[in-house]
């Protein structure tokens, strides 16, 4: 990884840090054992925030690496928005791997047993080399509201909605208010995207 020393705009300031310019690790993917959280260090000091609520620099471990590994400089702690992450779409396929520029995708792979995730890797391998099939679901909550700030989590929906026909998907697409009803003949789905709000 090569980086360059970069002034950016972060809470309210400006900071230098050091922001990758080239970086060929394309993902990373953390396997079970690997802890989630990193627990709050009152020894570390440094924030950007004012109140004491968000000074905490406890964080997620999948998200620091998102975070740490295309750049270094940023405070310990405290709410930082990823500066290279532009919240504009879902990454791309074409290409992918332009999409934030050079930063790496943080993926994690576990499961209650380590037979699980083995299954999970082995079942992964068989729809590389055989296509999976299935049906393609997808339940927007229908916003399209751009001032309200869950319309872009509906809009990549309807997007992945677009890329899943083109790539030839069978797919059932809803774009209302309301969740899918538990009588929705939804059967052998294969893929499910979604949002966490």
């Amino acid at each position: 990884m090569t980086r360059r020393s970069v002034g950016m705009l972060i809470g309210g300031r400006v900071m230098d840090l050091l922001m990758a310019t080239r970086n060929d690790v394309w993902a990373i993917v953390l396997m079970r054992g690997v802890p989630l959280r990193i627990a709050e260090d009152p020894t570390l000091e440094g924030s950007l925030e004012s109140l004491p609520s968000l000074q905490t620099n406890a964080a997620a471990v999948d998200s620091e690496l998102r975070a740490f590994c295309p750049s270094s400089g940023l405070p310990p702690g405290g709410f930082v928005r990823m500066p290279f992450s532009t919240g504009r779409g879902p990454v791309s396929s074409a290409p992918a791997r332009n999409w934030p520029p050079n930063s790496s995708l943080v993926t994690r792979l576990d499961g209650p047993r380590p037979a699980d995730v083995r299954r999970m890797i082995d079942d992964s391998l068989y729809a590389e080399e055989n296509r999976l099939t299935g049906l393609a679901v997808i339940d927007t909550r229908g916003l399209t509201d751009v001032k309200n700030d869950y319309t872009i989590g509906d809009d990549w929906l309807r997007h992945s909605h677009q890329m899943l026909v083109k790539d030839g998907w069978q797919v059932s697409f809803d774009d209302k208010p309301e969740v899918l009803p538990a009588s929705d003949p939804c059967n052998h789905v294969a893929i499910y995207p979604g949002l966490v709000s």
